[in-house]
């Protein structure tokens, strides 16, 4: 693993943010950006499509880096569903494919309701 993605979570773990809530705010960006390239394909604007799905695709990619910090079952188990949001990212991005879109959002929101119920000192919403 290349020492990058490590650093920057370093890094704003060193700020003062927890691991548990920097990965919340990383859910909730993502399923943002899901949630407005579904609108976007919808409204034939695909040029927000585009846009907010590269977006998703930076934060998954950094949530996928960081899957290497802590070795184990879990980290595996979340790799595999972060390359399958990735895919869908991709799909959807290349085919207008918005049922491609739709699953790798679902998946973002069964992560972010095991983190929430995981971690809830991590959920933003609430506070």
């Amino acid at each position: 693993m290349s020492p990058t993605p490590l650093v920057a979570y370093r890094s704003v773990d060193c700020a003062g943010v927890s691991s548990e809530r920097l990965m919340m705010v990383a859910l909730d960006a993502v399923h943002f950006f899901l949630t407005r390239a579904e609108t976007a394909i919808d409204d034939d604007n695909r040029q927000e499509k585009a846009r907010v799905l590269a977006r998703a695709g930076r934060v998954m990619e950094f949530m996928l880096g960081l899957t290497g910090v802590q070795p184990g079952e879990l980290s595996v188990r979340l790799a595999k569903l972060y390359r399958f949001v990735i895919d869908g990212i991709v799909k959807g991005n290349a085919n207008d494919d918005k049922d491609a879109i739709v699953s790798a959002r679902a998946v973002i929101e069964d992560v972010g309701k095991f983190w929430r119920m995981r971690f809830p000192h991590a959920d933003l919403s609430v506070q």
